[in-house]
């Protein structure tokens, strides 16, 4: 059995064996930790886009609820038939606000016709009462 001799080095040998192992391994921790914070500050990159993007989709998604709340009220609307059923109010998107609905709006469609077209009899008196006007004050 063959015997291996032991091997000796000075002090000051492996002072510097020891000085340029431990050079290797921080150089490696660094590295690691370099790639670490690479990798974290692209996770964080990552994180920013992902709320951006987050923040545009909820406003698209309040734009579209309101998109389909007014269809609803425009369908419903345009099935009532009886004059005297309630008309649902249609609301407006804003970008500050979100869903804003009317302040002034009539109760049923009745109410809603009546503003829309006047009545005949109140047409032809307001030429009438013009005439009646010219003539008094013709003759005064």
């Amino acid at each position: 059995m063959a015997q291996a001799s032991p091997e000796y080095i000075a002090l000051d040998a492996y002072i510097d064996l020891r000085g340029k192992q431990d050079d290797l391994i921080r150089k490696e921790f660094e590295k690691q930790h370099d790639h670490f914070e690479d990798r974290c500050n692209g996770l964080r990159e990552d994180i920013e886009n992902v709320k951006v993007n987050i923040s545009l989709l909820q406003v698209e998604v309040r734009e579209l609820k309101v998109d389909v709340n007014r269809m609803q009220g425009q369908m419903y609307n345009r099935s009532i038939r009886n004059l005297f059923t309630r008309i649902a109010p249609i609301g407006i998107y804003q970008s500050d606000t979100g869903l804003v609905m009317p302040t002034k709006l009539t109760k049923n469609a009745h109410d809603f016709w009546k503003l829309r077209a006047p009545r005949t009899s109140s047409r032809s008196t307001y030429p009438k009462s013009c005439i009646r006007y010219d003539r008094v004050g013709d003759g005064g």
